[in-house]
C-alpha cells in the first residue's frame, strides 16, 4: 500500500499542474497526543514530539494545493493497571489536499483533508499491577494502516523564499491502530 501510494505522489508530480504552479520542500518538527486502539485492551494516550517530517507542496492556485509528507517516530506508551504498555514505531506517508478561506483581509486558513498511510510496529507490549508488577505479556505485531486525516495550517512568510507553516491535524484510522492529533512546525523554501 505504502509503494501505491509513492507511484501516485510520483505521477501528481510529473502532472502539467505541478510544472506551472509554485513547489516548496519543506522540514518540519511536531508535538502530539497518540492513541492506540489496540485489541488486546486500552492503552493510555501519552504526548511525545518528531523530528523528522519532510514535504513536498505544490501549490496548483492561489487557494488551492496539496502536499506529500513523510514521517518517523516513535512513542512509548507506559503500562498501568488495566492499561497496556507498550512501544510503537512508526513510519508514515500523509497526502493530502488544502482550501483556503479568507475570514478577513489578515485571516486567511487553509483547512484539508486526505489519506494517511502508516507502517506500524507494536513491541514490548504487556500490563502491569498497581505496584508495577508484569501481569501479562503480549505478542509483538505490526500493521499497515489507513487513515483519514483532516488538518488546518496558518503561512507565516518569513522571506521571498521562506515560509513558516503552522499545521494542526487529525488521524482517524479506519482499522485497530494508532489516532493522533499534532501540531507541526513546517519550515518551507521554495524552489
Amino acid at each position: 500500500m505504502m509503494k501505491t501510494l509513492l507511484i501516485i505522489f510520483f505521477f501528481l508530480s510529473l502532472s502539467p499542474s505541478v510544472v506551472m504552479a509554485q513547489s516548496m520542500f519543506g522540514y518540519g518538527v511536531s508535538v502530539g497526543e497518540y492513541q492506540v486502539n489496540d485489541p488486546d485492551g486500552q492503552t493510555q494516550p501519552t504526548s511525545d514530539d518528531s523530528i523528522v517530517h519532510i514535504l513536498y507542496m505544490n501549490q496548483m492556485s492561489r487557494d488551492k494545493r496539496w502536499y506529500a509528507e513523510y514521517y518517523q517516530i516513535t512513542v512509548e506508551y507506559e503500562a498501568q493497571a488495566n492499561y497496556i504498555g507498550q512501544e510503537v514505531k512508526t513510519k508514515g506517508v500523509n497526502l493530502a489536499f488544502q482550501k483556503r478561506f479568507s475570514f478577513t483581509r489578515s485571516i486567511r486558513p487553509w483547512f484539508g483533508f486526505g489519506v494517511n498511510l502508516t507502517s506500524n510496529e507494536f513491541t514490548k507490549r504487556h500490563t502491569v499491577d498497581e505496584d508495577g508488577y508484569l501481569v501479562q505479556s503480549y505478542d509483538d505485531r505490526s500493521d499497515e494502516t489507513l487513515s483519514l486525516l483532516i488538518d488546518a495550517a496558518f503561512d507565516i512568510d518569513l522571506t521571498d523564499d521562506l515560509s513558516l507553516d503552522v499545521r494542526l491535524q487529525h488521524t482517524e484510522p479506519f482499522s485497530d491502530s494508532v489516532i493522533s492529533n499534532t501540531i507541526t512546525f513546517i519550515l518551507f523554501y521554495d524552489i
